[in-house]
């Protein structure tokens, strides 16, 4: 566990949140996106962030939300993209 914390820190701390779309956002993450993760499996959300699959499972029922970094590849997975 200790060095999933470090990958992840790592993560963060590299994270330039100016590279984040301008339409996700924490309310589009909380009405489009986390609906959505219903539908995927958990492992294939634990693949994607690289976290444990219990973490996944809090991130897919809604008792989690994720860092922002993470948004963008959770909508991809959904398939939310930008409004038109």
């Amino acid at each position: 566990m200790s060095a999933s914390q470090q990958r992840q820190h790592a993560k963060r701390r590299g994270w330039i949140p100016s590279k984040l779309p301008d339409w996700i956002t924490q309310e589009t993450y909380c009405a489009k996106i986390l609906p959505l993760l219903g539908n995927v499996t958990v492992p294939t959300i634990a693949q994607l962030l690289s976290v444990s699959e219990p973490y996944a499972a809090k991130v897919r029922k809604g008792q989690h939300v994720p860092h922002p970094m993470h948004w963008e590849g959770l909508a991809q997975l959904v398939g939310v993209s930008a409004p038109a």
